[in-house]
């Protein structure tokens, strides 16, 4: 079934895509819109489970940074992400096949004879 991304799923994936450095986008980078949603990275585990998104290695330790100033950003913040092939087709078409099969309807035909109370035709085939 198909998956439309909102707005805020979609730029991180478009960030992660036009990302140029070596060896993945650090996560640090990819809170694009500072709101209580992006706080402490689960937009990005959740990508993530998505199966859009996969961990390539740490960008940072946590631990003092410049000015002596205490890094205890979230994990995901630490962590340098890459697009899976999934996650490609999503940041260019907004949208993403879960793989679940969808529903399961009858064609109009099958559907008619329901309707009228009449054994479905099999196709031949």
């Amino acid at each position: 079934m198909q998956v439309s991304l909102n707005t805020l799923e979609w730029q991180v994936l478009r960030a992660v895509l036009r990302h140029k450095g070596p060896g993945g986008c650090p996560g640090s980078t990819l809170r694009i819109v500072p709101s209580r949603r992006t706080k402490n990275g689960e937009h990005l585990t959740g990508l993530a489970e998505s199966g859009l998104l996969e961990a390539v290695g740490a960008a940072s330790a946590p631990g003092p940074t410049v000015g002596g100033v205490a890094d205890d950003s979230p994990e995901p913040f630490r962590t340098k992400w890459k697009l899976t092939e999934k996650g490609k087709h999503a940041a260019e078409h907004g949208e993403f096949d879960d793989g679940s099969g969808g529903l399961n309807l009858p064609t109009p035909a099958e559907f008619t004879a329901f309707r009228l109370g009449e054994p479905a035709k099999k196709k031949k085939g």
